[in-house]
C-alpha cells in the first residue's frame, strides 16, 4: 500500500523558470516531458493542461506501465486495498473538492466525503480523468503519452531544453522535465543477497512486480510491518490463504488506524513557531495531542507542512529524526482505512499474523523451506530461527536512489544535473521542486513532483 500524493502536485512546477528566477512561460507552444505516468503524472498532467493562461502546453507523459495513470498503488484489482486517505480528500481538481467523491457515487450510491473506497476505483477516476482531458483540452493544449522508458536526460550548455533519450533509441526534446517517477520497486535485502535467496522461487522480491501464488496452508514470512505489508497480507486472507503470517521489522510497529468517526477538527499549525528540534517538534505533537484527546489532528495539522520541517532541520536532527522517530512518524501519517486497521486486528487476534520485532541476520534455504535467524530488539532479545515456505520483501519503495540502479537517475546523478537529497534520501530539491545540481544550484528546466521529493 503506498499513500496517495497530494492530489495537486503542480504548484509551479513544470514551468520553466525566468531570468528573475521565477515561473516565465512564453506564449508560445513549450514542450513539458513528464516521467512516470502513474498518480502524480496523471494529477500533473491534468493541472498543467488547464492552465490556458500561461499559454499553449504539450505534455508528453512517458511511462513504461502497460496501465496508463494509476501506478503501482491504483493497479490493483483488491477491493481490500483501500484508500488510506478519505474520499473526500482526494478530488483531482483543487477548485472542487467534491469531484472524487461525486464521480464515486456514480459507480457506488453509498459513497461519501468519509468513506475509504477501493484503491482500483481511484485508479479507474484518474485514467478516465485523463481521457476526458485528452479530448477537450483547450485550443493549443495537449496530453500525449509515450509508453516507454527514459534512460537519461541532457541539457547542453546554455541550451534552454533537454534531451530525453528513451531505452528504445527515441529522443524527446521539452523545454521543462518533471520527474514523477512515484515509487521504485523495494531494495533487496542484505540477508537474501548475502544467502542468494533473491534468486529462489521461495522469494518474493516485490509482490507488485508479477503475480504470485501461495499454498492454503504453510507459513510465509513478511520483511517489514508497513502499509505493503499489510496489503500483502490482505492479500493471502482473501487468496484463503489458512497458514501462518509472520511479519518483522526493527521496531515491529504496525500502522495505526484512522478513526470511524470524524473526531475533533484539525488546527492549522505554523512551522514558523517551532524551534528546530525533533524534541521540541515531537513536544509540540504530545501538547496538541493531549489538548485535542486524540494525537490523529496533530499528526495531520504538521503533515502538509512535513517537507518545509525537514528542510529548517539542521543535520545533527535529521539524522536524529531517522534513528529515532522516522518509523514512529510513518505508522501515525500512513494510516490504514477503519476496515483495514480491523481485518488487521482480527488477524493478530486469532494468530494467522504474528508480527515480530528484530533484524533478520542471515537465512537458510533447505528442502522444505528457509530457516531465517532473527536477533530481537534491545539487548536481551536473543535469537530465534523462523522456519518458512515463502519469504516476501515488504520493506517498501527503495529511497536511497543512488542505490536503486535506475539508468535514468544514475544518468543524472552522474552528470551532475541532480543529486541525492539529504542523508541519500530522494532527489535534492528547492523550496518550489526544482532539482537541486550538483554544484548547489537549482535547476531552471528539471523539476520533481510525488515520493522522489
Amino acid at each position: 500500500m503506498i499513500e496517495a500524493p497530494a492530489p495537486h502536485p503542480a504548484g509551479g512546477l513544470g514551468e520553466p523558470r525566468g531570468a528573475a528566477g521565477g515561473p516565465d512561460v512564453a506564449r508560445s507552444t513549450q514542450t513539458i516531458g513528464v516521467v512516470g505516468g502513474g498518480c502524480s503524472g496523471a494529477l500533473l498532467a491534468l493541472e498543467l493542461a488547464g492552465r490556458v493562461e500561461r499559454g499553449p502546453s504539450r505534455i508528453v507523459v512517458i511511462d513504461s506501465s502497460p496501465r496508463p495513470w494509476r501506478g503501482v498503488a491504483y493497479s490493483t484489482s483488491s477491493p481490500s486495498h483501500l484508500l488510506n486517505v478519505p474520499a473526500g480528500q482526494m478530488s483531482a481538481y483543487a477548485d472542487r473538492p467534491d469531484h472524487f467523491v461525486a464521480w464515486a457515487r456514480t459507480r457506488s450510491p453509498g459513497v461519501t466525503g468519509a468513506s475509504f473506497v477501493p484503491r482500483g476505483l481511484y485508479g479507474d477516476y484518474l485514467a478516465e480523468m485523463v481521457a476526458t482531458a485528452q479530448a477537450e483540452a483547450p485550443p493549443g493544449n495537449s496530453i500525449t503519452r509515450i509508453q516507454g522508458r527514459v534512460v537519461s536526460i541532457r541539457r547542453s550548455p546554455g541550451a534552454t531544453s533537454s534531451e530525453l533519450r528513451l531505452a528504445d533509441g527515441s529522443r524527446l526534446v521539452a523545454d521543462t522535465v518533471v520527474l514523477a517517477m512515484g515509487n521504485l520497486a523495494p531494495a533487496t535485502p542484505r540477508f537474501a543477497l548475502s544467502a542468494g535467496l533473491h534468486r529462489s522461487d521461495r522469494y518474493v522480491g516485490d509482490p507488485w512486480a508479477a503475480p504470485w501464488q501461495e499454498s492454503r496452508d504453510g507459513s510465509v514470512l513478511l520483511v517489514g510491518t508497513g502499509l505493503t505489508a499489510v496489503d500483502v497480507a490482505l492479500e493471502l486472507d482473501d487468496m484463503g490463504f489458512a497458514g501462518t503470517i509472520q511479519a518483522v521489522s526493527r521496531h515491529g510497529l504496525l500502522p495505526r488506524r484512522h478513526r470511524s468517526d470524524p473526531g475533533p477538527p484539525v488546527l492549522p499549525w505554523s512551522p514558523a513557531t517551532s524551534r528546530n528540534t525533533i524534541r521540541t517538534i515531537l513536544a509540540e505533537l504530545r501538547a496538541s495531542a493531549q489538548a485535542r484527546g486524540d494525537w490523529r489532528p496533530a499528526v495531520d495539522a504538521l503533515r502538509p507542512h512535513a517537507s518545509e520541517v525537514w528542510r529548517r532541520l539542521p543535520d545533527a536532527e535529521r539524522r536524529r529524526f531517522l534513528r529515532h522517530a522516522a518509523r514512529i512518524w510513518e505508522v501515525h501519517r500512513h494510516r490504514l482505512a477503519p476496515p483495514v486497521g480491523q481485518r488487521l486486528a482480527a488477524l493478530v487476534e486469532q494468530g494467522r499474523l504474528q508480527v515480530l520485532a528484530g533484524v533478520i541476520e542471515e537465512c537458510h534455504e533447505r528442502a522444505g523451506g528457509v530457516d531465517v535467524v532473527v536477533r530481537g530488539r534491545g539487548p536481551r532479545g536473543g535469537h530465534q530461527t523462523l522456519t518458512v515456505e515463502r519469504v516476501v520483501n515488504c520493506t517498501g519503495p527503495q529511497q536511497r536512489l543512488a542505490e536503486a540502479g535506475d539508468p535514468l537517475l544514475d544518468s543524472l546523478f552522474a552528470s551532475g544535473a541532480a543529486r541525492p537529497g539529504a542523508h541519500g534520501l530522494g532527489v535534492d530539491v528547492d523550496a518550489e521542486g526544482a532539482a537541486v545540481e550538483a554544484s548547489g544550484r537549482s535547476s531552471r528546466t528539471l523539476w520533481t513532483i510525488g515520493p522522489l521529493r
